[in-house]
């Protein structure tokens, strides 16, 4: 599928014949488009994900659209019915480290199901109403420079196969240099039973790597849900100028070392409106040259926790727990679970975070 001008976006549904981007030759039928968006100065492009086929031609179309070297916006539109393999698919340039970062990338899923990405480099990215399932052997690497966005998406019975992997699983890097900073926002989102394998691993991280690496400048978790998920950190960030989790839900019932949040060299962490179910009190935040996480207005139950204990170093001082048998979500939780997994896979409803929170507690 190549993409076409937009001013022949609607010949070509309606069965015309136009041309591709080589001059004088001639393009295949498409379901895909570009062309530049008037005034912005900038190129605009759609791209429609309906096969695994397509998945592969978008790989080389993003290899061509890298090379031209201009400003673009990219928007994969995956159909709904979309029938996608459970194989890796990448927008890379073709040669590592070849010219800049200078396009903006809009995964548009319509609750489509889609396996992992191997790899995306691009100066954004953005999913919406997508659904993220299936085993890896190795991480799936985005690299931004930018920003990196999750709206009403899910991550689904994932799985870090590879028995001696370590790092990160979805691993987010800030790729844009030394004075530049990523925003990371994550809203309306699923988490739901991703497991790694026999080494602590990472589900979600945001890291950086190498002297000539960037930071982030905010990672906001909102309204998103971390339920009975397996790994050593959920949700693991690096480098960060400020890091807030607000009115979302965690829920663990791996008995395995690891925390919900793992923080290391970032300069504040803040927990509003949410709630840490946990199998103990340590489950719930690491740090590393961090300051202990502040949790306002949220919730921490821990499995036989009693009064008077001591709390974890990770959470500040003023944090109150309370015993794990005080949390009268329990079903709720693993009825969200239940319902998340269920095959054929599919977004929860647009009411069904507020329902959870409500019966637990939020």
């Amino acid at each position: 599928m190549r993409m076409m001008p937009i001013a022949a976006f609607a010949a070509a549904i309606a069965g015309c014949a136009s041309s591709d981007s080589d001059p004088g030759r001639a393009g295949p039928p498409v379901s895909s488009s570009h062309g530049v968006a008037p005034g912005a100065g900038k190129e605009s492009h759609v791209f429609e994900v309906k096969s695994s086929a397509d998945l592969a031609q978008l790989r080389i179309e993003y290899m061509r659209l890298w090379s031209k070297g201009s400003p673009a916006d990219l928007v994969v539109q995956v159909a709904p019915d979309a029938s996608l393999m459970p194989t890796g698919w990448a927008l890379e340039p073709e040669h590592p480290g070849e010219g800049e970062a200078l396009i903006d990338v809009f995964i548009k899923g319509g609750g489509a199901v889609l396996p992992l990405p191997e790899r995306v480099f691009a100066r954004s990215l953005r999913m919406q109403d997508v659904i993220l399932t299936g085993g890896r052997t190795g991480p799936s690497e985005i690299r931004v420079s930018n920003a990196f966005a999750m709206r009403r998406s899910m991550l689904v019975d994932a799985r870090l196969t590879d028995p001696n992997g370590q790092g990160g699983f979805v691993e987010v890097f800030a790729d844009g240099g030394p004075h530049t900073g990523a925003d990371v926002t994550i809203e309306d989102c699923w988490f739901v039973r991703n497991y790694q394998a026999d080494r602590p691993a990472r589900m979600l991280s945001f890291t950086q790597r190498g002297e000539d690496a960037g930071y982030f400048t905010r990672v906001k978790v909102a309204r998103s849900a971390f339920l009975g998920n397996a790994f050593g950190a959920d949700l693991a960030v690096e480098y960060a100028r400020a890091v807030t989790i607000e009115d979302s839900l965690f829920f663990r019932s791996w008995t395995g070392p690891g925390t919900e949040i793992a923080c290391s060299h970032c300069e504040g962490v803040i927990a509003t409106g949410s709630t840490f179910v946990l199998e103990r009190a340590d489950q719930a935040a690491s740090v590393d040259r961090t300051q202990p996480v502040l949790l306002k207005s949220s919730r921490v139950f821990a499995r036989g926790w009693k009064a008077g204990a001591a709390l974890p170093p990770a959470l500040d001082p003023s944090t109150a727990v309370e015993d794990r048998a005080a949390f009268a979500g329990e079903a709720a939780a693993s009825e969200a679970i239940a319902a998340a997994t269920a095959q054929p896979l599919h977004l929860p409803a647009a009411d069904a975070f507020a329902k959870l929170a409500r019966a637990t507690g939020g």
